[in-house]
């Protein structure tokens, strides 16, 4: 938990197109669970989360979970 912190989740169609979800501020404790609500309006294929302090630490999440909703009109 402590090597997690100041994270910015993106999400896109692929990696060269990633768009802002959400923000994680400050060091998560170990075991803690992080939830990032994304604007309405967000599609992609793949997530990629990324810390934002400067440093280069490495992120140790011990699992990510995604999930979404099928708009149907």
């Amino acid at each position: 938990g402590a090597q997690l912190h100041d994270v910015d989740f993106t999400v896109g169609e692929n990696i060269h197109d990633m768009h802002f979800c959400g923000h994680f501020t400050g060091h998560a404790s170990t075991g803690q669970r992080i939830t990032v609500f994304c604007p309405h309006n967000t599609v992609g294929r793949y997530v990629q989360l990324q810390t934002v302090n400067g440093n280069s630490n490495i992120l140790t999440p011990a699992e990510v979970l995604v999930w979404g909703v099928r708009e149907i009109h």
